[in-house]
């Protein structure tokens, strides 16, 4: 009962995997956690902005300008700070998302506030 499959025939288990398949595990979002990680791309972008700034200011760091590096590099350091801040309210919201779905017991999501 040896049976072979042509690639068509194999569909999501196969090498050939047909781009219309849609056979991944389903990651729904909620929409506060796509406000959420809406929110933390927004974070993301502006550190990139300000990471860029840094990197072309290198140069005029040495003729006296290093005030404004200074306060890129704050400004960097409040984003880092927001961005902690919101991965933890994105962490409460996927437990309340587990809760919700019978997936976690709510003793469990107490205990782990604590």
């Amino acid at each position: 009962m040896n049976e072979t499959f042509s690639s068509e025939q194999s569909g999501c288990m196969g090498s050939n995997v047909d781009p219309s398949c849609d056979c991944k595990p389903k990651n729904y979002l909620t929409q506060e956690e796509e406000a959420i990680l809406n929110h933390l791309r927004e974070i993301k972008e502006h550190a990139h902005r300000i990471m860029a700034k840094m990197n072309t200011g290198g140069e005029r760091e040495h003729t006296g300008e290093s005030e404004n590096f200074t306060g890129l590099s704050s400004e960097l350091d409040q984003l880092r700070q927001q961005w902690s801040e919101w991965a933890d309210r994105l962490d409460q919201a996927m437990d309340r998302k587990m809760v919700m779905l019978g997936h976690k017991d709510p003793s469990e999501r107490n205990a782990e506030a604590r």
